[in-house]
């Protein structure tokens, strides 16, 4: 299962985005309602993958993005890149604190995450939370599924229909002391 890692260690408040998951959840209409029920940040290095690249190649979906960081629909981390590298801007800021979990879609930087034992969520896994947090409801949710499916796996696909037809069920772990 792609997604389920995070689904058994930890609840979610406040999310740190890498470009990839911030592109797909952008193109697929999901972050507009993601971006309501939770507090999602994105690093300068992301920003300048996904809004002045974007911008520079002509793609329509940095231009909503770079309309939902003017609005603090999506919120800048503030201070200078930490790295020259999105993922790993995402994880230096995540490693400092004030995060539940990273926000990807990257199979290296997903194994990379799982080897630290670090919770991420990947695009689907946070269209579960959104409706089981009551932000959305099923049929919602299975649309924005559908819109999603061209930017995610076959996997991810079936294991996000099955968690929102309640096919698989979700069993969270106690949550591990932080270290």
């Amino acid at each position: 299962m792609t997604s389920g890692h995070v689904l058994y260690t930890i609840d979610y408040v406040k999310l740190i985005l890498d470009s990839d998951c911030l592109i797909k959840i952008a193109k697929s209409g999901v972050k507009e309602a993601l971006c309501r029920h939770f507090v999602v940040e994105i690093p300068p290095t992301v920003k300048e993958e996904v809004v002045d690249l974007g911008k520079r190649k002509g793609l329509a979906d940095a231009d909503l993005v770079e309309k939902n960081l003017a609005e603090r629909l999506i919120r800048l981390s503030p201070g200078q890149p930490l790295s020259s590298d999105g993922e790993d801007d995402v994880l230096n800021r995540f490693q400092k604190g004030g995060f539940d979990a990273i926000g990807t879609d990257d199979r290296r930087f997903i194994r990379r995450l799982r080897r630290l034992d670090l919770p991420y969520v990947t695009p689907g896994t946070l269209l579960f939370l959104l409706m089981r947090d009551g932000g959305i409801d099923q049929g919602e949710a299975e649309n924005l599924l559908r819109k999603l499916s061209s930017y995610i796996s076959l996997d991810e696909y079936e294991t996000t229909a099955s968690l929102l037809k309640g096919t698989i069920r979700y069993r969270p772990s106690p949550r591990k002391e932080k270290r």
